[in-house]
């Protein structure tokens, strides 16, 4: 994909989250530019949440106006000069994608349409139990949520932390999952959430086990057995899932390394 935008535009989705978390939201707004204006105008759907966090939890208003709009300037400035330069008419390149796929009278369905079971088949295909987790850790979340605010009687701010990582995986999901056209690189942007959510629901897991042993009233080594058991289950994912991805990296050297067996034959002659 190196004449694509998907793996440009994962890479600054990598950095945009990187840097959310890290609260450098300017940081994160810029990432995000980058990744929309000159990569794919569509990966401005992953800074909703970005944008939801500092206007309405933050009240931070002002400040994304600002960094948007400094980021927009800077960024589509050059864009729209080099692209009106070439074309010999004012041209903003990711306005004209947008143009085509939504509002177009062919759209992107001329390219073919898939079934709706499509990304679940390739999102299983290539990172197989780590994918099923992801979509897990948002009702996990909830049972977190639950746990902590009507059981325990718990202010559940770590709780709100916990979906702002999961919904830029929801949103893009629930856009591109929805869509007649599918291909696997529109995946690409939401690869390190995809990861980023399972992780988290192997934490949260193991964070919510002890309460749930504890409502259960299990006798208190049965609780710490339990909470062991779930520690090594969390082990036993990870290695799992890290034999399963080099089976499948294995199949595809061995199964599609002809082209680049190819051009190392024509090199060494």
């Amino acid at each position: 994909t190196a004449f694509l935008p998907s793996s440009f535009t994962m890479y600054c989705t990598m950095v945009a989250m990187a840097a959310w978390f890290d609260k450098k939201e300017w940081l994160s707004i810029i990432a995000i530019a980058f990744g929309s204006i000159i990569g794919w105008p569509f990966a401005a759907a992953l800074g909703i949440p970005v944008a939801c966090d500092v206007f309405f939890r933050q009240r931070r208003i002002s400040y994304f106006l600002i960094w948007a709009s400094i980021s927009f300037v800077v960024i589509a400035g050059p864009v729209a000069y080099v692209d009106s330069k070439l074309y010999g008419k004012f041209v903003l390149a990711p306005w004209n994608i947008i143009l085509y796929n939504i509002f177009g009278k062919g759209g992107p369905n001329l390219y073919g349409t898939e079934s709706w079971t499509y990304y679940f088949m390739n999102g299983f295909l290539n990172f197989n139990i780590l994918f099923i987790l992801s979509l897990l850790c948002w009702p996990l979340i909830e049972l977190k949520v639950l746990l902590e605010s009507c059981i325990l009687r718990l202010k559940h701010k770590p709780a709100i932390s916990y979906r702002l990582i999961v919904f830029p995986m929801i949103i893009w999901m629930g856009i591109f999952f929805t869509r007649a056209h599918k291909e696997e690189r529109f995946l690409f942007p939401i690869y390190p959430l995809i990861c980023l959510s399972a992780s988290t629901f192997i934490y949260i897991l193991q964070d919510i086990t002890p309460t749930i042993s504890y409502m259960l009233r299990l006798h208190k080594r049965v609780r710490a057995k339990v909470t062991y058991l779930v520690a090594f289950f969390g082990l036993f994912l990870c290695i799992v899932h890290a034999v399963l991805s080099c089976s499948r990296g294995l199949a595809l050297h061995y199964g599609y390394q002809a082209p680049m067996q190819l051009y190392m034959d024509i090199n060494s002659q």
